[in-house]
């Protein structure tokens, strides 16, 4: 292992290990484009987990896969060294990844580098976020794959075949993330969803910390579903508290705000537990027209259905204060349906 010895403040010796480095910002790689690859595909995704297939694993909702394979170079604008060996890798592991799964809709190389196929001449087609699928490439970068698979022991289909260009380069975050920030501005807007709620940076790090630790995990399939992708932005929009119909003093609704977000993002099947309270609501609705307050009055009646959701969690609070503490997350729930629902739409939910 390659070994530099640097210096600190104090001007002693310290140990930097140049491929750990490389490996670690490999990582961090293959996390955002998962992340990139994931929010291209957010409608038709039902599933996405690292190193599963191939480096990225995307299942749809019609069963089919888009693997990807994530190479990156720490010095991307100036290091060319490696690309021509990690294009050969990718293939190699996309024609077995593709060989296991069977049922493979895309094939994605994805890098940083503007000459994934090598050559002494940066490519405009490779510059930005580029794709290009292999229909789009030029007769001579076509011929440059085909020469690349003809050394293959299996088959890659090149109708599936894309190279996808991930601007993504240097140790100041704010450049190396800027691209997937503002993949995932636009997807906050698109959904509707007011920033100061949840930033672009804090649903990176949510989405970059879960895809690691499903990476991490021995066991197959481990994946994220689209619900539980997902949650992280109806968990923030039901955080407002509300504490209408609620007599609570003081020390009781600090308990209720410490406790309410603890169950709410602890609740086993998070997402099927939403969607369950809204249909019981529009049913409730359609047989109690005459009633004023719907929702006060759906609370009111029909808390004592939803008890189970304190039943896998450590409340340690009296039996009073669970019976609020459930009708104050009925509310939230409903409240802000309306802000639910887009975000299901646009994700296809």
């Amino acid at each position: 292992m390659s070994v530099e010895l640097v210096k600190n403040s104090e001007e002693t010796p310290i140990a930097h290990d140049r491929r750990a480095h490389a490996t670690f910002f490999g990582i961090d790689f293959q996390i955002n484009a998962a992340i990139v690859i994931m929010l291209e595909h957010i409608k038709e995704m039902d599933n996405i987990r690292l190193e599963g297939y191939d480096d990225i694993d995307i299942e749809l909702n019609d069963r089919s896969h888009i693997l990807a394979q994530a190479k990156s170079v720490e010095h991307s604008s100036t290091d060319f060294s490696n690309v021509v060996a990690n294009f050969k890798k990718a293939l190699v592991s996309l024609s077995e990844g593709a060989q296991k799964c069977g049922n493979v809709k895309q094939l994605i190389f994805i890098t940083n580098t503007s000459r994934p196929f090598g050559g002494n001449v940066t490519r405009p087609e490779f510059m930005g976020d580029a794709h290009r699928c292999f229909g789009d490439l030029s007769q001579n970068l076509q011929d440059v794959v085909k020469n690349k698979l003809a050394q293959l022991s299996l088959p890659l289909d090149t109708s599936k075949f894309m190279v996808q260009i991930l601007p993504f380069e240097t140790d100041n975050l704010q450049e190396r993330y800027k691209y997937v920030w503002s993949l995932i501005g636009d997807f906050i807007a698109e959904t509707k969803i007011d920033p100061e709620i949840i930033s672009r940076k804090d649903l990176r790090n949510i989405w970059a910390s879960d895809l690691f630790k499903s990476g991490t995990m021995d066991a197959f399939p481990i994946h994220k579903t689209k619900k539980e992708v997902i949650w992280p932005l109806i968990y923030r929009v039901t955080y407002n508290i509300p504490y209408d119909n609620e007599d609570l003093d003081e020390s009781e609704r600090e308990c209720l705000e410490s406790e309410y977000r603890h169950i709410i993002d602890e609740c086993n099947e998070k997402f099927e537990f939403v969607t369950s309270v809204y249909s019981d609501y529009l049913h409730y609705r359609q047989t109690h027209s005459g009633e004023r307050e719907m929702i006060n009055a759906f609370v009111l009646n029909q808390y004592s259905t939803y008890s189970y959701i304190l039943n896998n969690t450590s409340t340690a609070v009296s039996d009073e204060l669970k019976e609020k503490l459930i009708r104050v997350i009925l509310r939230s729930i409903l409240y802000k349906r309306e802000k639910i629902n887009i975000i299901k739409r646009e994700v296809g939910l």
